[in-house]
């Protein structure tokens, strides 16, 4: 079984650590796993280590025991696919034909119409077909946002890390999209690490959570047991209950400000 491990990890940009001796994991296949955590505690420059866009500082990334740390950028980039919070301007190409270069890239020697059906299926699902035969160019921010999913998915890579993929959606289109992320992960045994700041959506559809504080690797584990009042005053400085609707979810209901 695929997994990632995290040990002893510092990270940051310019010799300046943002990321301090980070432990975590495993995180195991068919697993999507949360990142959580207030501005600056990490997220994003812990994805962009892994995806190999910064060297670390210290520590291993361990991708079915290989350290990615070690590993060439082509290597990295046949393992782990990166989707960052801003995407590329100005880039005249049809969703399509985007998704059909990704599964290029990404799968090298497959026959090309199991790579055409395999972007055509994950447009579908992901419930853009109509802007197929349109430009990356002239979309809105969600719906690129959904053309630059649909290019990770159809990689298939084992590790996939996903920068805020849910910033520019609606409310309908964030419960669809980490349905069928879930359902992708499973599917294809991938690994899936993606910084949410919506601690319910955490809540009902991830499988674990990683929360992030000051740089350090705050908690760990199931979503429902990292979200605590406890965590939630303590990393993010708020009174809070987490309690369970009437259908079983757990849901975080905030009071207000820590000491008011």
């Amino acid at each position: 079984m695929a997994e990632l491990l995290i040990r002893g990890l510092a990270a940051g940009y310019g010799g300046r650590p943002v990321l301090r001796d980070a432990n975590a994991g495993p995180m195991t296949e068919g697993t999507v796993t949360a990142l959580l955590g207030p501005n600056g505690s990490g997220k994003s420059t812990l994805l962009k280590t892994l995806a190999g866009l910064h060297p670390p500082m210290r520590g291993e990334m361990r991708l079915d025991g290989e350290d990615l740390a070690r590993a060439s950028p082509a290597r990295r980039a046949e393992r782990a696919m990166y989707m960052p919070q801003a995407l590329p301007k100005g880039v005249h190409m049809t969703v399509f034909e985007s998704v059909l270069v990704a599964a290029r890239s990404g799968r090298h020697g497959q026959p090309g119409y199991v790579l055409m059906q395999d972007a055509l299926s994950v447009i579908e699902d992901l419930g853009i077909a109509p802007l197929a035969s349109r430009h990356l160019d002239e979309l809105s921010g969600g719906q690129k946002q959904l053309a630059s999913l649909a290019q990770a998915l159809v990689r298939r890579p084992r590790l996939l890390l996903l920068d805020e993929p849910l910033s520019a959606l609606d409310l309908n289109y964030q419960f669809h999209v980490m349905d069928v992320l879930r359902r992708q992960t499973r599917q294809h045994r991938l690994i899936t690490l993606v910084v949410l700041h919506d601690l319910n959506i955490a809540l009902r559809h991830t499988d674990h959570a990683l929360l992030l504080h000051a740089g350090a690797i705050d908690a760990e584990g199931p979503p429902a047991h990292v979200v605590t009042p406890d965590a939630l005053h303590r990393v993010y400085r708020v009174r809070a209950r987490v309690e369970r609707c009437p259908l079983g979810q757990a849901q975080v209901h905030v009071d207000g400000l820590a000491g008011l």
